[in-house]
């Protein structure tokens, strides 16, 4: 949870006296919603140079009392946006004192309305160069109060002096190190230092509308590719169960070829001894015949024989 600080809770700082200091005067931030808008756009780049930067040791703060004088709730006043060196610039304050924070702001910025103009230009200009503020300026987004709308004072030997104006109507402030140029309701940043090596150095710095474009295309982007990244696990999916699939049914067919082969094994054994069977069987009637051979061979003999004494025995009875 952010913290706070208060003049209780603030360490190092002088005991706070018993007067109580407002903490709001119950009048809007800006006198329409493109003066409003210009103060938020200006405070949140600002604090994002400051982020990008890595300087802790910067506040800036908009549309808060700025006391400076203690013991004087009178003496207030409160500026659109003011940026602060040296002192904490990671919590908030809910107002602020000179004499608590050790300093005045150094860079104080009006947004001017039809309403304020006049005290921004002359009344405001003698109150902030007294009490040190280094660089003052007047921006009117509507470009309807000031010309030129962006004008700018830098503070030498006790008094504003008008700082130089680009034919762009940009202003370089020497305190922010950065170029600030109007672009319709809003002033632009422009970090010109590249010793902080922030990322747009030389460019100008993105709006809060850049910042939601570029989250929203940065989530459109990452919702596309969560999409891809769904529909390849789903193909993967469906692949891995097609391949899961196919390494069955190829087992099947290993284990099917095994069988035909084992089959086709005993195929050719029982074959090779039918065919050895019949070798045997050709054999022994090879046998067979050549001993029938012989038999009707003898045979043949002894008939002879029988006839031949046969006629012998015929002669000798004649």
């Amino acid at each position: 949870m952010t913290k706070i600080l208060t003049d209780k809770t603030r360490p190092g700082v002088p005991k706070p006296d018993d007067i109580f200091y407002p903490e709001s005067d119950g009048l809007p931030m800006g006198e329409t919603g493109l003066h409003v808008l210009a103060i938020l756009e200006l405070m949140t780049a600002l604090k994002m140079l400051f982020i990008l930067m890595k300087r802790e040791d910067i506040h800036v703060a908009g549309d808060m009392f700025l006391y400076y004088e203690k013991g004087n709730p009178k003496a207030n006043k409160s500026p659109d946006v003011m940026v602060t060196f040296g002192i904490d610039g990671t919590d908030p304050r809910r107002t602020f004192k000179t004499w608590v924070e050790g300093t005045a702001p150094h860079v104080i910025f009006e947004i001017t309305s039809d309403s304020t103009w006049k005290i921004d230009v002359h009344e405001k200009p003698i109150l902030y160069a007294s009490l040190g503020v280094q660089e003052y300026y007047l921006f009117d987004p509507v470009d309807e109060c000031l010309k030129p709308r962006f004008q700018g004072f830098e503070l030498v030997d006790g008094a504003y002096r008008p700082m130089r104006i680009a034919p762009d109507g940009s202003i370089v402030s020497p305190r922010l190190e950065s170029r600030m140029i109007p672009e319709d309701y809003r002033l632009r940043l422009i970090h010109l230092r590249d010793r902080f090596k922030i990322p747009f150095m030389g460019e100008l710095q993105p709006t809060i509308d850049d910042m939601n474009r570029k989250f929203h295309q940065s989530e459109k982007q990452r919702s596309q590719a969560n999409r891809r990244a769904r529909e390849e696990a789903k193909r993967a999916e469906v692949e891995a169960k097609r391949a899961e699939v196919e390494a069955k049914r190829a087992e099947v067919e290993a284990k099917r070829a095994e069988e035909e082969a084992k089959r086709a094994e005993v195929e050719a054994k029982r074959a090779e001894e039918e065919a050895k069977r019949a070798e045997e069987e050709a054999k022994r009637a090879e046998e067979e015949a050549g001993r029938a051979n012989i038999l009707e061979a003898e045979v043949a003999r002894l008939r002879s024989l029988l006839e031949k004494q046969a006629n012998r025995d015929t002669e000798v009875d004649r």
